[in-house]
């Protein structure tokens, strides 16, 4: 199996952050100028470095570049909205679940797997979040770009109005429409490469101390419907919550570390390949940890074969403990 480094997929952003008597300023080597509020890309690097650097900034960066591009992304403006909502003013669940059915557009309180209510924003774990505009929308070269739940749609640009007024309830398996194509984000994903098999999809694990919870998410699968390629893709999320009235919400900020250790196995053209992505953490106050990895895949059928070849990672927090790790764990490539 040739194993390949995630250096090669991107373009460098330069950012440079400082403050001065008249405005704060982010500096970057690419520029994505808004069109009608919505983000032009012209080339894969662009697309790519701007997905991989909006999720790893902070929200006083994201709005910053945002501004200078002339955006207003949907996934800042979800979080806006969130963080604006002080849980500790509400007596009842019933209180706060009247407040999230304000912004329905954006917020929703879903059940884990533990039976648990959490709340989250819609397209909290897509990377895409920050550079869609608040219709969900991005422009690639003469075509236009909606992303939903678990697909993307698009067109070309002159037909722009009837992908803006396509909403959630219109995708359907009886959907059709000749000017607007529907790309599934999760196509059938089979793995044949059992000797190292941890598996695809989503794997989730937390700690909790009291009202406090640290939570570990890492995932492994196709990211179809990108306006330049296919891509097997393997992504983490580390987030801090806290509970209130039997709900837990995601905070704005706790001092985090974490390991993260992927091996992404997909098959291509010539082969099994490996993409081996790594990150660490150590003390960083912060509302998120958040990063990706990708891989072109020209497909020869619309099956992708993806999967962790394994993983090792584990994150905490000062509030539920340096000692006390949520932890996702699988093969031993990383075994020392």
């Amino acid at each position: 199996m040739k194993t390949k480094s995630l250096n090669y997929l991107y373009i460098t952003i330069l950012l440079v952050v400082f403050s001065s008597c008249t405005k704060e300023r982010v500096e970057t080597a690419i520029e994505v100028p808004a069109n009608n509020e919505m983000l032009v890309f012209n080339s894969m690097e662009d697309y790519s470095t701007a997905v991989k650097k909006t999720i790893s900034f902070n929200h006083e960066e994201l709005k910053v570049w945002e501004e200078q591009q002339g955006l207003t992304s949907y996934g800042r403006k979800c979080e806006e909205i969130y963080f604006s909502i002080n849980f500790d003013e509400f007596n009842s669940f019933d209180e706060i679940q009247l407040e999230i059915s304000k912004y329905s557009e954006y917020l929703v309180l879903i059940k884990n797997e533990t039976d648990e209510y959490e709340l989250e924003h819609f397209l909290y774990n897509n990377p895409l979040r920050y550079i869609i505009n608040c219709d969900r929308m991005f422009q690639a070269g003469d075509d236009v770009y909606k992303v939903f739940e678990n697909c993307i749609a698009y067109t070309n640009l002159k037909y722009i109005n009837q992908l803006k007024q396509l909403n959630e309830a219109d995708i359907t398996n009886e959907y059709e429409n000749s000017e607007i194509t529907i790309l599934n984000n999760n196509p059938t994903i089979i793995s044949k490469d059992d000797a190292n098999n941890c598996g695809s999809g989503e794997f989730t694990d937390r700690v909790t101390d009291g009202r406090d919870r640290t939570k570990l998410t890492i995932g492994a699968h196709q990211a179809s419907g990108t306006p330049y390629s296919s891509v097997a893709r393997c992504y983490y999320i580390v987030r801090p919550y806290k509970r209130t009235l039997g709900i837990w919400y995601w905070v704005s900020g706790r001092t985090m570390s974490a390991s993260i250790k992927l091996a992404l196995d997909y098959l291509d053209l010539s082969g099994w390949q490996r993409l081996i992505y790594t990150r660490d953490y150590q003390d960083v106050y912060a509302s998120k940890l958040e990063g990706e990895g990708l891989a072109p895949v020209p497909q020869p059928n619309s099956n992708l074969f993806v999967h962790f070849g394994s993983y090792d990672c584990w994150a905490t927090s000062k509030s539920t403990g340096d000692g006390n790790p949520a932890e996702l764990q699988c093969g031993n490539i990383f075994v020392k």
